[in-house]
């Protein structure tokens, strides 16, 4: 009998090196030099859209400032390449799904993380539970979901590093959990995030076997047990946190290249109870930009200067307006409430098929995808009408543009161009919803009837900035079309690494530096082993 069990972290580790790339040495010819980073940091902004850099430019500190100093924002993207208009090819923009996409290199159906939440016939699974893991500190203070990969089907950057003969320590440290757990990866040697309940730093028995003694220590700083989701010292607080673990593991301290992934949560919170022209925002992407300063200063202090780092920065997704602000400016907007979608749809399926043989037709409901009861829609026949009388109701509702079925996916109708392909990027039979409601722009599905949220294909939730700086790099601003899945093939190469095994992203040639060649060596030195 095979028991399924989730392994020790050193297990894990060998067991990803043989399973996922069975690889040796990188090999290079004699005369080939290749400049490996000591360290790769890769930030990750929740909702930073990708116009704020330059909305908000004048505010951002300079790459170097006359004392030498690093800046923030700007020491990447003045100095690195840049690409302003990034992208996420999907249909619904959102956090988990984008985080592991940056992470893995693979859309959302193929790395398994299509939504958020989604529904599992009984109830909702969360992207990153796993109910065979306990978080840690395990003392009943802290939230009762407990994180681990369970439901993540690639690898990571994360994973391809320490599953390469260069080993290397990898560290993921962020306020939200599925941001530090899928930052990680299955192999991280930290993945760390701020408890919702108890305001502390934990992780979870997926990881490690007991809290590390550094990270207890950070929960004796004065901010613990303050909840500060939504504000600038919650960025501090985690860029305090990505330079402990630094200094915990000896980070860039030696020539086994190490990935440091930090992600920073806190302008998702107030983006979503103010949108995008508040204030508040631009407050917040200026405190941002000097936390990034304080963690590129805190990074070369340790190691005496930025050379052999890698920085990258991208983002998981965008925003739109608030409605109200856009129906002000003329455009058409509005939110569907679910709650009232639910009621609604529930209404009319009663009334065009009938009492649900289960007692309910509808499941559950999340960001306009839906799911049947599995008993109510068991004979096939009883599915596809069920999905076609829910098709034409949605499409009656205002702010809904198409809806797609899991028939449609399986029989391969998908509308033509973006909107067919970013379904595709996105939709996993058997997890996504049954039926699933794509809104027309400046429209979106919430919770809330206040607030604003994102969940769409169009730009504004989409787009985000891609930037990377470091050897290798070619500097420059790129009109090139790039996506967040292109980021890890790209870092993968300048590791010298294979990319993430189910990667399909490409490497961002135009920005990589050509690779020089050293002198060839004198014939009499050659070696006669081995192929010429």
């Amino acid at each position: 009998m095979v028991l399924g069990m989730t392994p020790p972290r050193s297990a894990r580790s060998a067991l990803l090196l043989l399973a996922w790339l069975g690889a040796g040495p990188a090999f290079a010819a004699d005369n080939l030099v290749v400049q490996r980073p000591r360290l790769v940091v890769l930030v990750v902004v929740d909702q930073l859209r990708a116009d704020y850099l330059s909305r908000f430019a004048d505010d951002l500190l300079p790459a170097v400032d006359a004392k030498g100093r690093p800046g923030g924002f700007r020491h990447v993207i003045d100095a690195g390449a840049y690409w302003p208009r990034a992208t996420h090819d999907v249909f619904q923009a959102m956090t988990g799904p984008g985080h592991a996409s940056i992470a893995t290199g693979a859309w959302p159906a193929r790395s398994g993380i299509v939504l958020n939440r989604w529904w599992d016939g009984h109830g909702f699974t969360y992207c990153v539970g796993d109910d065979s893991v306990r978080n840690l500190p395990d003392d009943g203070l802290g939230k009762g979901r407990p994180i681990g990969l369970a439901n993540l089907l690639a690898p990571t950057l994360g994973d391809a590093l320490r599953s390469s003969t260069l080993g290397g320590t990898v560290a993921a440290v962020a306020l939200k959990d599925r941001v530090a757990a899928l930052l990680g990866g299955f192999g991280a040697d930290t993945a760390i995030w701020f408890d919702s309940e108890a305001f502390r730093w934990t992780t979870s028995t997926f990881w490690v076997d007991a809290l590390p003694p550094w990270v207890a220590a950070l929960n004796t700083d004065p901010r613990i047990g303050q909840d500060l989701f939504a504000t600038a010292a919650g960025v501090d607080l985690t860029v305090d946190a990505a330079l402990a673990a630094v200094d915990a593991h000896g980070m860039g301290s030696d020539e086994r290249p190490d990935l440091l992934a930090v992600g920073l949560s806190s302008l998702d919170f107030l983006g979503h109870e103010v949108g995008p022209d508040a204030p508040g925002v631009r407050a917040m992407v200026v405190s941002m930009d000097r936390a990034l300063a304080r963690l590129h200063g805190g990074l070369s202090e340790r190691l005496g200067g930025l050379d052999g780092v890698v920085f990258a920065i991208t983002a998981d997704h965008g925003i739109p307006p608030l409605p109200e602000e856009a129906a002000g400016r003329g455009l058409p907007a509005g939110r569907i409430v679910e709650s009232e979608l639910d009621r609604g749809l529930e209404a009319h399926l009663l009334a065009a098929l009938g009492p649900s043989p289960s007692g309910a037709w509808i499941g559950g409901i999340y960001r306009s995808n839906i799911w049947f009861d599995p008993a109510a829609v068991a004979d096939p026949a009883v599915r596809l009408g069920a999905e076609e009388a829910a098709r034409a109701w949605l499409l009656g509702q205002e702010g809904v543009a198409e809806v797609v079925t899991a028939s449609d996916v399986v029989a391969h109708r998908l509308p033509l161009g973006p909107a067919g392909r970013s379904i595709a990027n996105q939709y996993l039979v058997g997890v996504s919803g049954d039926v699933v409601a794509g809104m027309k722009p400046f429209w979106f599905s919430t919770d809330y009837p206040t607030g604003v949220s994102h969940m769409t294909r169009y730009t504004y939730d989409t787009t985000v900035p891609l930037a990377i700086s470091g050897s290798g790099v070619r500097a420059g601003r790129y009109a090139t079309p790039a996506t967040v899945i292109d980021l890890a093939p790209t870092l993968a190469w300048l590791l010298d690494i294979l990319p993430p095994a189910a990667a399909e992203g490409r490497v961002l040639a135009e920005a990589m530096a050509p690779t020089e060649l050293a002198a060839e060596p004198p014939a009499s030195k050659r070696s006669r082993k081995g192929t010429p």
